[in-house]
């Protein structure tokens, strides 16, 4: 994957966060690993999760399982 393809993809994982992460697009970081999982909160609540692994920081996406999202 090239430079360009790579900048490319990040910023549209990016921006289809809720709500948008476009400060974590930078020219050199890409996506190394995307992992989808369910986790489970400390209140007990499901929530469907994102493991991003990016080449020098790891972000953590959910969103509750029963309504809107966070970051």
């Amino acid at each position: 994957m090239t430079a360009n393809e790579a900048y490319n993809e990040l910023n549209r994982v990016c921006l289809e966060m809720d709500p948008p992460q476009k400060g974590l697009v930078e020219l050199g970081r890409r996506i190394v690993l995307t992992v989808e999982c369910r986790c489970a909160t400390n209140r007990r609540e499901k929530k469907d999760t994102t493991l991003l692994l990016l080449n020098d920081l790891v972000v953590l996406t959910s969103v509750p399982a029963r309504c809107g999202g966070d970051v």
